[in-house]
């Protein structure tokens, strides 16, 4: 992608939702984070607001995309106060989640759980509907009612309520310049915010109270902002309920889209069939699958395992070895191509739930070198050896010893990384001559200039983004 037609893409993605702000208004947010760190002591390990710069992804896996391009604006500039509202917003959310036993799903595999619960299945179909842009639709008003419903069950302080709400006043920067939404509040749920998906959860677990009204709590769960339902009717009541949902949603202000009357639905990796009682797993038609080689730059601990979890994931997601060999041979094909021998196994899996046992955490120092195949020195084993002869026999062996200094490989940056730093540099590089266009752009400056510092010239060449 040319980097004018990205400039233009983002910039109508930005003013859209946002207008410019201050630096004045980041420096307000800013002490008021610092009274908060204060108050809990940790102002030495909280930095001020994170000051980068927006940009965004192409949603390549829509239907309409190449002929429409839709875009996901992403912010990464984030306040540290937010790593303690995550804290807070977990525990509140576990609590509530508790008490209204709603099914606000982590992974798939709490899905299939549902799913397996479910009785007289052949009687029901699916009820499926998807939030548009979740995140950013959440306003401060459905956020007060959250919370305001979550006070009615849990205790949430004057303290914690502050935590959270400084951690929702946002800024986007663009070219270091900050903006904010163009309602009257900061108030905003970035994607990429570290209290982010909490947020989220914890709204959905509102709209799960709500939703509750029409559908059964019990047949009815939500992941983020999919969610799955298990209902029972004919054609002209499942329309009604489909009604009634559409003016729940609209009444928080809210929009979604939604699919009923179906036997069979995709959600998350899982296809579910309700008349063969079944499920397997789910990859769209034109998905390709991709796995790491063999012979790629990874430790060896990774290249070993990767047969093995595959098939853990794919057993995980199917309802029977049959259904399992069945689904196998594309992925079997895609291990192969890999340049791994190893044959996909079924594995059983009963869903036991974990039984979490209180065990005191280890203070551990890790170190973590980049792995390299080049490398023929065993750096671990001298690593640790060096902590041997330094340490051992000494005052510190007790804080310095191979139970609290461990080591693990860190891999070198992937192709990921490297076009994403490719396309953070042509961006640069194209801001600061834009930024310089007025500028004397000569050989040793202005004051060698001919021409007085009216000489400017551009280079023909393009630069162009490089798709991730």
């Amino acid at each position: 992608m040319p980097v004018n037609e990205y400039n233009k893409f983002l910039n109508d993605s930005i003013t859209s939702n946002y207008k410019k702000s201050s630096i004045e208004e980041v420096k307000i947010v800013n002490r008021e984070a610092s009274k908060l760190a204060q108050n809990l002591n940790i102002s030495n390990r909280i930095d001020t607001y994170i000051e980068a710069d927006a940009f965004f992804t192409v949603k390549d896996h829509k239907p309409s995309f190449p002929k429409r391009i839709e875009c996901r604006l992403l912010n990464p500039a984030k306040s540290n106060i937010g790593k303690i509202s995550k804290q807070i917003l977990e525990q509140k959310i576990q609590t509530m989640k508790n008490i209204t036993n709603s099914n606000l799903w982590k992974n798939s595999n709490e899905v299939i759980k549902w799913f397996n619960k479910m009785e007289n299945k052949k009687s029901h179909s699916f009820f499926k509907f998807d939030i548009v842009s979740f995140y950013p639709s959440i306003s401060q008003t459905l956020f007060e009612k959250t919370i305001a419903w979550c006070k009615e069950y849990i205790s949430i302080s004057e303290e914690e309520y502050s935590i959270i709400l400084n951690a929702r006043k946002s800024f986007l920067f663009k070219d270091l310049e900050p903006w904010r939404k163009k309602n009257d509040s900061l108030f905003d749920v970035p994607m990429g915010a570290y209290d982010g998906a909490e947020i989220c959860e914890l709204v959905g677990l509102f709209i799960l109270s709500k939703l509750a009204e029409v559908i059964p709590n019990a047949f009815l769960g939500l992941y983020r902002d999919d969610g799955l339902a298990i209902v029972k009717g004919s054609g002209p009541q499942l329309e009604r309920l489909r009604k009634k949902v559409f003016e729940i949603f609209k009444n928080l202000n809210l929009k979604v889209t939604i699919e009923a009357n179906m036997k069979k639905c995709d959600f998350l990796d899982v296809l579910f069939d309700l008349n063969n009682q079944t499920y397997k797993p789910f990859r769209k038609n034109n998905q390709q699958i991709l796995y790491i080689n063999k012979e790629s730059n990874h430790p060896r601990t990774i290249t070993k395992q990767l047969p093995g979890m595959i098939s853990k994931r794919l057993s995980d997601l199917s309802c029977s070895k049959k259904v399992f060999d069945e689904e196998t041979p594309a992925y079997q094909e895609a291990i192969r191509n890999a340049g791994y021998s190893e044959e996909l196994e079924f594995e059983k899996n009963e869903y036991k739930s974990k039984v979490s046992k209180n065990r005191r955490s280890r203070k551990i120092i890790w170190f973590n070198p980049p792995y390299c195949q080049t490398v023929k020195t065993k750096v671990g084993k001298k690593f640790l050896a060096l902590i041997d002869k330094h340490f051992k026999d000494t005052k510190l062996e007790k804080y310095f010893n191979r139970s609290t200094i461990k080591i693990s490989h860190s891999c070198l940056p992937n192709l990921d990384n490297i076009i994403s730093k490719h396309n953070k540099k042509i961006l640069i590089k194209e801001n600061k001559m834009c930024n310089q266009s007025s500028m004397c752009n000569c050989r040793g400056g202005i004051n060698n200039c001919p021409m007085n510092g009216s000489n400017v010239t551009q280079s023909p060449k393009e630069n162009y983004i490089t798709k991730q």
